[in-house]
């Protein structure tokens, strides 16, 4: 009468160097507190970034297509960099999210990418819309190669936090 449904596979997690390498007191702890970033967070990251790399400059060109429909968004870019220049940081960028480590070297860079859009005038609401743009293309990624939805669930409350 009922049917199981076959379980599908894990994911198996990568182990080796992952973590928060931060010291228990840097100011950036009470956060990842909050958001409740854990080492097996960094680990389903770690271990998703291949598919995330073999999927890199799909996930930037929608991106950037994206921005490329707002006109402000246009004139800012145009007027501080190039979308050519910006697609090469942010594949970097991407790319270092799912590393696995948090450290300071981490912290710092984000803390240089935010006074940067600062410093050029991004307004807030477009670097929320931005994230939520990265975030909605993570998401298509886990449900397109991820088979076990515990992986997935997983995988997406992962990439929302270090996002």
């Amino acid at each position: 009468m009922f049917k199981r449904k076959p379980i599908q596979s894990r994911m198996v997690l990568d182990n080796a160097h992952v973590g928060n390498q931060l010291s228990s007191q840097h100011k950036i702890q009470h956060q990842l507190k909050m958001i409740q970033m854990t080492e097996r967070d960094l680990q389903y990251l770690h271990s998703f970034q291949p598919t995330v790399q073999k999927n890199i400059v799909e996930i930037v060109d929608e991106f950037y297509n994206i921005l490329a429909q707002d006109p402000e968004m246009t004139t800012i870019i145009s007027e501080h960099s190039t979308f050519e220049r910006l697609k090469v940081t942010l594949r970097s960028h991407i790319s270092e999210m799912f590393c696995g480590i948090i450290d300071e070297s981490f912290i710092d860079k984000r803390y240089r990418i935010a006074r940067v859009h600062v410093h050029i005038g991004l307004p807030t609401n477009s670097y929320i819309a931005a994230f939520q743009s990265l975030n909605l293309s993570f998401m298509r990624l886990i449900f397109d190669t991820v088979p076990n939805v515990d992986d997935q669930y997983a995988l997406i409350a992962a990439c929302s936090k270090i996002l």
